[in-house]
């Protein structure tokens, strides 16, 4: 969709979840649109929801938005989909995890970018980029994050902290760019 290139390792990094053994719901390719999203969250009970898409944090609100397949999600909306679920289920989301770029960046105006907005609307953690993230990457952090976030008495901050360390060892991803990006918002437990 428009200056957006093609995730061609979203599917993979999808399919890395569910084989850590995460309860898994997916909504992929096409059919991730803002209604099917909507519906998901207001219908069932996630712990955790997994975005693999395009993300963008600007200046004005309009610029700031997650991407489906039918078009912007803009933060307001996205930010309204969290209040509505937490409102409509007896339990909230529990981490929200943004394989998009600079989805924590923020300004004056919005501190954390899309990561924080999502705190403000009741998910208890987000786990967000700094920059652009590499597409291929982003699949080794995912695998190494679920394989060490379902271990038990491993908390969200150690399980980050894990697959930061995990791609430090992989000579493909020990550069800073590759693993660095990611930021942890709100509940570290």
């Amino acid at each position: 969709m428009g200056n957006f290139a093609t995730l061609v390792n979203a599917n993979p990094e999808l399919d890395k979840i569910k084989a850590a053994g995460v309860p898994v719901a997916f909504i992929r390719d096409q059919d991730f649109t803002k209604t099917a999203l909507e519906q998901r969250l207001e219908r069932s009970t996630f712990d955790i929801v997994h975005l693999a898409t395009h993300g963008q944090f600007g200046d004005k609100p309009e610029d700031t938005f997650i991407l489906a397949a039918d078009g912007k999600i803009p933060l307001d909306q996205f930010s309204q989909l969290f209040r509505r679920q937490q409102s409509t289920t007896t339990q909230g989301i529990e981490l929200l995890l943004l394989s998009a770029c600079r989805t924590a960046t923020g300004s004056n105006r919005a501190v954390l970018g899309i990561a924080g907005a999502a705190i403000q609307a009741g998910t208890q953690s987000a786990i967000a980029s700094l920059w652009s993230l590499d597409d291929l990457s982003s699949v080794t952090f995912t695998e190494a994050f679920y394989q060490h976030l379902g271990q038990p008495g491993v908390s969200r901050a150690e399980a980050l902290r894990r697959a930061q360390q995990a791609m430090l060892q992989d000579a493909n991803y020990q550069a800073p760019l590759f693993w660095a990006a990611y930021v942890l918002v709100g509940s570290w437990f």
